[in-house]
């Protein structure tokens, strides 16, 4: 993408016009796949291909003789699977659709913006192409799908074949309007029923090969509720993928889709979801290449920049609110740094400021269903206003983290270029799961990755070199947002990491169980100020899940025999736990608790940004 393309606001002229006459418009809509008449399947062929498919009769003839059953009957059982998984468009269905759709997104949304000449190319391109396109956008709301499928309906292309879960197959009726704008539906997990699996890998190499519609899934599996990037899943791509080695089409096109929101529209369910409240190679290659694609083409907004500096100020200032003009002037600064380090910035008038009395009386009411540890009242006043300010501020860390982990290895205090590099690896290697980037067991590219990183803010004088060894340069500011911003998830790491180690061994290890006792111990710092973990984002239940989760990657937390139950490598965690206390993290003086963070109202600051 282009920094300097314009975007369009899609809805200003849906404010202008008639619905009805805009949604009953003639249309013939773009279909990306150029296919022969004989090569193009009905719905009704589709499903015939996927029964006949020779490895899902193979698959049928091997349950029927082990499980000593009718052959017909599981032909039946594969029938009522691929009917039950099948799309079925329908574009009377979608023009409905788009009248109720239309008048929800202009009540909902002020503006949305879309990089129209980015669209425009692809539609060209798509008119003299022979390939098969895979829309894989960012997951970031239950809208994201919606949305897409709205923008493709405006530039008069067609809906995709669009990967769903079983969640709206069961909800009444809408389940099968979903179908009917391009859905498929798949179950959550499938691995040990074989002829499921078969079913629906033939049924999705069907949709590549003999759809002339793209194919559209969610390439993170499910939504990241803290809007950064989260660890690809690679189940259906490595199906998509299948068709063209085998080739079923001479090539499939990628594109990645990056979805930003000023403000989510679940946002306030993600803080309580946080703190466990309910509600091949080749193939990680590409899966990372489009994350790494989500990330680059990120759209901050200014309140995302805002949260930034409020987490920031909170923690260096908590007894020196912001003024309007020192918010309007570390603005400007800040915004300046993100473009540095390659941000896209859209700054248009923010409405987001009128949110203070949303959540001024926000209250958890019923602790029965909480997942994690049951926080106090007290924890909990001050954790959701401060897990939503961390929400909004996370799409910048698709532009910092790395300049933060080689800020956090190179540390406050001179320190000898080999260390830096050697803290850099091992910060690199327990934040990968965390931050979306691909775990590398080579230490030679992890080096590369370090060079590229070191070199850039060498470049920018942010850090510079004597006789062999590191040292910040006088902007210590820089350096201060980038420590701070990497903190809640280096003492998050620490303390699941430090319950690990003090485990009693004649207690099972679960990661409910390590998680629950992680976030009791954040929140004891929280409330007591303790140098590890008093940042309240800390007490987040994704950011223990996503620790255990890397200490599974690398082999330090494994399965024993019995299910759901793990085993430590007990020196491997004090290896860790070492390395992370030898870092020289200069801890910022205060903290959420008691902070302010304007001296003005939020309708003033509005009227001046």
């Amino acid at each position: 993408m282009d920094k300097h393309e314009e975007f369009v606001d899609l809805l200003s002229e849906r404010r202008k016009d008639c619905d009805l006459l805009w949604v009953t418009r003639p249309m013939d809509p773009l279909l990306p796949h150029k296919l022969s008449l004989e090569s193009k399947y009905s719905r009704r062929q589709m499903i015939e291909a996927v029964v006949n498919d020779e490895r899902v009769k193979l698959a049928i003839t091997s349950l029927a003789a082990a499980f000593q059953l009718d052959t017909n009957k599981v032909i039946r059982e594969a029938r009522v699977m691929v009917h039950e998984m099948a799309s079925k468009a329908h574009l009377a269905t979608v023009r409905w659709l788009g009248i109720v759709i239309t008048k929800v997104l202009k009540r909902i949304f002020l503006s949305i913006y879309i990089n129209e000449a980015t669209v425009f190319r692809m539609k060209k391109e798509m008119q003299i192409s022979q390939v098969q396109y895979v829309y894989a956008p960012s997951h970031r709301s239950y809208l994201d799908f919606i949305l897409l499928s709205y923008i493709l309906f405006s530039y008069n292309m067609a809906l995709p074949n669009i990967a769903s879960g079983m969640d709206f197959y069961q909800m009444y009726i809408i389940g099968e309007v979903l179908r009917k704008t391009g859905a498929f539906y798949m179950r959550r997990s499938f691995a040990n029923d074989l002829l499921y699996k078969r079913v629906f890998q033939s049924y999705v190499m069907s949709l590549v090969k003999h759809s002339d519609r793209a194919i559209e899934f969610f390439i993170e599996g499910t939504r990241s509720r803290s809007l950064k990037s989260i660890v690809p899943k690679f189940g259906l791509l490595s199906t998509i993928l299948e068709s063209l080695l085998e080739g079923g089409v001479p090539d499939i096109h990628f594109v990645p889709i990056s979805i930003s929101y000023e403000r989510p529209p679940e946002e306030l369910l993600f803080a309580y979801e946080l703190l466990g409240v309910p509600k091949p190679k080749e193939r990680e290659k590409l899966a990372y290449c489009i994350i790494d694609s989500h990330k680059k083409n990120t759209i901050l907004t200014p309140f995302n920049i805002i949260a930034l500096l409020f987490n920031e100020r909170s923690q260096m200032y908590p007894d020196n609110p912001y003024s309007l003009d020192s918010l309007l002037n570390d603005y400007l600064w800040c915004k300046n740094l993100l473009q540095t380090f390659g941000a896209s910035i859209h700054s248009e008038r923010s409405e987001i400021l009128r949110l203070k009395e949303r959540h001024k009386a926000t209250k958890l009411k019923d602790t029965a269903h909480v997942k994690g540890h049951t926080l106090s009242e007290r924890t909990m006043q001050t954790a959701v206003s401060v897990i939503n300010i961390s929400i909004y501020l996370n799409p910048t860390l698709s532009f910092l983290t790395n300049p933060a982990i080689v800020a956090l290895a190179v540390g406050t205090e001179g320190v000898e270029l080999d260390t830096a590099i050697k803290r850099y690896v091992v910060l690199r290697t327990i934040l990968s799961t965390e931050f979306a980037m691909p775990f590398i067991e080579d230490e030679t590219m992890i080096h590369s990755e370090w060079k590229e990183t070191f070199g850039f803010l060498l470049r920018l004088n942010y850090i510079s070199i004597q006789n062999d060894t590191c040292v910040q340069a006088q902007n210590q500011k820089v350096f201060s947002l980038l420590y701070n911003v990497l903190l809640p998830f280096i003492d998050a790491i620490y303390i699941t990491y430090l319950v690990l180690f003090e485990w009693d061994e004649s207690n099972d290890i679960t990661i409910q169980a390590v998680s629950i006792e992680a976030q009791k111990r954040v929140e004891e710092a929280v409330l007591n100020g303790n140098e590890w973990g008093k940042h309240p984002y800390s007490l987040s239940l994704d950011l223990f899940n996503t620790t255990i989760s890397n200490l599974m990657i690398q082999g330090i937390l494994v399965s024993s025999e019995k299910r759901n139950i793990y085993q430590v490598d007990k020196i491997r965690i004090a290896l860790l736990l070492a390395q992370l206390q030898s870092l020289s993290l200069k801890r910022p003086p205060g903290s959420y608790r008691n902070t302010v963070l304007l001296s003005v109202s939020p309708l003033v600051v509005l009227a001046k940004l």
